[in-house]
């Protein structure tokens, strides 16, 4: 830091004018002096400024972002430093690297007289900055309740919408402000206004579960059932969330709350799921347990036919799924294409998912849409652990599929030596027929599986089986 940097920041005025006494340069080089003077506005150092401007600065000149010394002025709250300044001249809206005006500066922050100054001297109030935010959406963002009232006095346009197509209202719910919440629809913001994603203020405020605001949102009017682009209610929006960590007692109450007020439990968005069949896929084991205690259902099926008990399951979360078991969820499912939580699970090769359904009664010889087997899927896959896992369970070697294929044609057709000598010493036939009269050793040799045609070989298959 510069011997005029530090001068200015701590206003020493009797220093700074003997370093221009002494420093004729200075004088005649006026961009030496942007940083001094930027620092001077900065802390509010009016004497120091006004020596700074009578020795010939630069009034519009920029530091860091690009703010001139009139947004320094401003963003810090020195009212005397920024009247001196516009009284001298200074441009009232230059705009920083974001598209921000002093104006902005002074509203973020809450100081409403820098505010009511720069509007009086002709601040434009609708300026928008990159991300097309007015400065009564910042206002509301930051809850500065006082600074809001001065803008819409002004004239702000309340409906502005900033790049996600959200109203200052949604800022305020959003951040869960319940005074500006309740300013903002006094003063006629729409309530069902939406954003690009059809989400609505209710929608945010039950999403980051600000009871208070929600509870006002509904008292106002607010469609409790409004969905957004993707058909997620407000209570789905409020329900999924990751971690019990997220959910502190307070926030858990938005979604009691919404419950209580009527939300349709069972409401599905545009894929079919209800908020049950969301949160057991990962959120908070304390809103499974809301949910089921509210009488969700656990047979809800969504666009696929999948219950809320198979989502469970794919997620890992075994212990949602002892829940809806509980609640009496059926443990074989089947969705559109047939396919059962168990086929599922043998088919990803999970075998401590299959061993699970199993002990809870999973039908082992269940066939999707296609015939296949929970076996057929472990074998396709090549998941040698799962299959010796149904196998012991009892699983049918010989079940065929629409194909009059057995589990030994699946292992033959993918290659899969080892799959193909398990089955062989489970006593699969090896001599079985397709529907089309085919053999495991044809369908070998017509893949070109040389090792397993080798194999089956020397099991006893013979060339014109």
């Amino acid at each position: 830091m510069t011997l005029w940097s530090a001068a200015a920041i701590n206003g020493y005025e009797a220093v700074i004018k003997l370093l221009f006494d002494r420093s004729a340069v200075v004088k005649r080089m006026a961009c030496d002096m942007d940083k001094p003077l930027w620092h001077a506005a900065m802390n509010g150092r009016q004497a120091v400024v006004q020596l700074f401007l009578d020795e010939g600065a630069n009034i519009e000149s920029k530091g860091v972002n690009d703010r001139t010394i009139l947004w320094a002025a401003a963003e810090n709250n020195h009212t005397d430093v920024v009247k001196l300044l516009l009284n001298n001249g200074a441009h009232v809206d230059p705009v920083d690297t974001l598209r921000k005006t002093p104006l902005f500066g002074a509203v973020e922050n809450g100081h409403q007289a820098v505010a009511h100054i720069l509007l009086d001297k002709g601040a434009n109030f609708e300026l928008k900055d990159v991300d097309n935010m007015t400065p009564l959406s910042w206002a509301a963002t930051k809850g500065h309740e006082t600074t809001m009232k001065l803008l819409l006095d002004k004239g702000s346009d309340i409906e502005a919408k900033d790049r996600y197509g959200r109203t200052a209202l949604f800022r305020a719910a959003e951040n869960g402000n319940q005074a500006v919440t309740s300013l903002l629809l006094e003063r006629g913001a729409k309530i069902e206004s939406k954003d690009n994603n059809g989400s609505t203020p209710l929608w945010w405020a039950a999403e980051k579960r600000h009871e208070e605001v929600v509870q006002l949102l509904l008292d106002e009017g607010a469609d409790i059932e409004a969905k957004d682009s993707q058909g997620r209610t407000p209570l789905l929006g409020a329900a999924c969330r990751k971690s019990e960590a997220d959910l502190e007692d307070r926030k858990f109450e938005a979604i009691k709350l919404l419950l209580d007020k009527g939300a349709n439990i069972n409401a599905k968005d545009s894929h079919g799921r209800t908020p049950l069949s969301w949160v057991v896929a990962g959120a908070a084991g304390i809103v499974v347990k809301l949910l089921l205690r509210e009488g969700a259902s656990v047979e809800a099926e969504d666009e696929l036919g999948r219950t809320p008990l198979y989502w469970a399951l794919v997620s890992a979360q075994q212990r949602y799924a002892c829940f809806l078991l509980d609640k009496g969820a059926c443990i074989d499912p089947k969705d559109h294409s047939g396919e059962t939580p168990l086929i599922r699970m043998s088919r990803d090769g999970h075998n401590h998912y299959v061993e699970f359904l199993l002990d809870n009664g999973a039908d082992v010889e269940l066939k999707d849409g296609n015939g296949m087997t929970p076996l057929s899927w472990a074998t396709v896959e090549g998941h040698e652990a799962t299959m010796k896992l149904l196998l012991d369970k009892g699983s049918d070697i010989e079940a065929k599929d629409r194909y009059g294929r057995t589990a030994l044609f699946w292992a033959v057709d993918t290659g899969n030596q080892a799959v193909t000598s398990l089955l062989l010493e489970r006593g699969a036939k090896i001599e079985s027929k397709d529907s089309r009269g085919k053999t495991p050793l044809w369908l070998a040799e017509k893949r070109g599986r040389k090792a397993v045609v080798r194999l089956l070989h020397d099991k006893g298959a013979t060339k014109d089986s």
